[in-house]
């Protein structure tokens, strides 16, 4: 009785200071630095568990499907912060200073969970030269291999996230910032998408004041003329996803084939 009890009782609030200054980076570095991860959603409140079986699912499987991959942190010399003030001339550290080691140990890490602002939803970043999008991508594929068993497991060690949605491009979610910057990323993407091809435009909006039409109809005006529309069951999907001060940019292949990347739906699909 006790057990069902402990297993029913809500974690600590992902917005909780603590938590926040502890284990995520602060949401406005996803605009300071070039961003792409995975963005998780959960249940309110679960956020906190959510990411623990996030990152122990990434942790086993990522360099299992992506063994030459690459960390990909920042130089020892360029900083988040403006450290100008500080003097010059302090001592330098220890070879075993635990702050030289904390920093050593990160540059072998392929994830950095970000504070998203939203409840309901946490965003790992990659930290690698394997993008989002060919990370999930090869894990579909390759959990389709797995025994039933295997999934059901899976599916279960998962249990509290949802969606596994790839986040290939991030900007600031204001609208003149979004017509700035969206088009640039879409340039690069659409010769991925051959003509007999169908595409959709997916928005989703959480906690932000920018209005969905306003960003429906600005992204609608950058697709290329002959590009052919399908809303029920496109080949691409345009996913525009805003979060908080983020506007985050990705173009999916087969969105709905692949149960919108909720990893659960496809584990448990016979």
């Amino acid at each position: 009785m006790e057990s069902v009890k402990a297993a029913s009782k809500k974690t600590i609030p992902i917005q909780r200071g603590s938590f926040k200054s502890k284990y995520l980076r602060k949401h406005a570095s996803l605009l300071q630095e070039s961003s792409r991860g995975l963005l998780i959603s959960t249940l309110v409140r679960e956020e906190t568990r959510a990411l623990g079986q996030a990152r122990t699912l990434l942790e086993t499987y990522f360099l299992e499907l992506f063994p030459d991959a690459i960390p990909q942190w920042k130089s020892e010399t360029e900083k988040d912060v403006d450290e100008s003030f500080i003097n010059a001339k302090m001592p330098m550290q220890a070879p075993n200073d635990p702050a030289t080691t904390e920093t050593n140990s990160r540059k072998d890490r392929f994830f950095q969970a970000v504070d998203t602002a939203c409840s309901g939803v946490i965003f790992i970043r990659f930290k690698s030269n394997i993008s989002p999008l060919d990370f999930m991508t090869a894990f579909i594929k390759h959990s389709e291999q797995m025994d039933e068993q295997t999934r059901k497991d899976l599916a279960h060690s998962i249990r509290y996230c949802h969606r596994f949605v790839p986040i290939e491009f991030i900007c600031p979610s204001y609208l003149p910032e979004i017509i700035s910057n969206v088009p640039v990323f879409l340039h690069e993407k659409w010769p991925q998408i051959q003509p007999n091809e169908t595409v959709a435009l997916l928005t989703e909006i959480r906690n932000s004041t920018t209005q969905k039409q306003d960003v429906i109809d600005s992204i609608a005006k950058m697709f290329p003329e002959e590009l052919k529309i399908n809303l029920s069951n496109p080949k691409w999907t345009i996913l525009v996803s805003i979060f908080k001060s983020c506007c985050g940019v990705s173009v999916l292949p087969n969105y709905k084939m692949n149960a919108k990347y909720n990893l659960r739906a496809l584990l448990q699909k016979a």
